[in-house]
């Protein structure tokens, strides 16, 4: 008599994670292999699509899409941050081991016309950026009028490369990004002070950094004056 191991498809002792991690990059293959989509979520993910894909025709089209948020609701457990995750690993066209993601969770679109907006969908270049707000949140937030919104932009500029816990040092290394001069300052930063930008920056707008100050603005006027710049 065949046991159960043998007739079943997925190994019944592998690990099954209860809690989805959005910065588990690991089991990602897993979560979309096995995740399902019920007839409640196509509902919805039905909606999302079609306005995704009226946003980026609207764009093109040099409009103003008057929606720039999605919000996922449920109870605990029925499966958010499940739904999230794959979304946005799906929608940047992210790969594991060569094999494009979408093409594990496009095919379990039942509905034909979804199953090709989704794919019109995923044409149009994106990036994801997965993050815990809870896991974010520091002793500067409660600071902040809007604590969502400083959380939102540290993460971005992070993601950016930029110094994610100072606004004045973001958009300073953002102009510097305008200019083209970002990565030349950045160099000569350290030529002329011995130490790295990204190690030295949390303090070089701190009043009584007269040296820290005088450092980048030389190096500042260097990286404008160099060629190419």
């Amino acid at each position: 008599m065949a046991d159960l191991k043998s007739i079943l498809v997925n190994d019944i002792e592998r690990t099954i994670d209860g809690v989805i991690k959005a910065d588990d990059r690991a089991h990602i293959r897993q979560e979309i292999e096995e995740y399902v989509i019920t007839q409640e979520v196509a509902k919805h993910l039905d909606k999302f699509i079609e306005g995704y894909r009226e946003s980026i025709e609207g764009v093109r089209r040099g409009e103003n899409y008057p929606y720039n948020g999605v919000w996922i609701s449920g109870y605990f457990g029925s499966g958010k941050s499940h739904l999230l995750k794959m979304l946005a690993y799906i929608l940047e066209n992210s790969s594991i081991g060569g094999e494009p993601l979408a093409e594990l969770f496009v095919p379990k679109i039942s509905d034909q016309i979804q199953q090709a907006n989704m794919r019109k969908v995923l044409e149009v270049p994106a990036r994801s950026i997965l993050f815990n707000i809870d896991q974010e949140a520091d002793a500067r937030t409660g600071s902040h009028d809007n604590a969502l919104i400083y959380i939102f932009e540290k993460v971005f500029n992070r993601f950016l490369g930029y110094f994610p816990y100072d606004r004045n040092v973001a958009q300073f290394e953002r102009h510097l990004d305008d200019e083209a001069i970002y990565e030349k300052f950045k160099k000569e930063y350290e030529e002329i002070n011995g130490s790295s930008w990204e190690d030295s920056r949390k303090t070089a707008f701190s009043i009584g950094r007269k040296n820290s100050s005088e450092y980048w603005r030389k190096a500042w006027i260097s990286a404008k004056t160099m060629p190419g710049a």
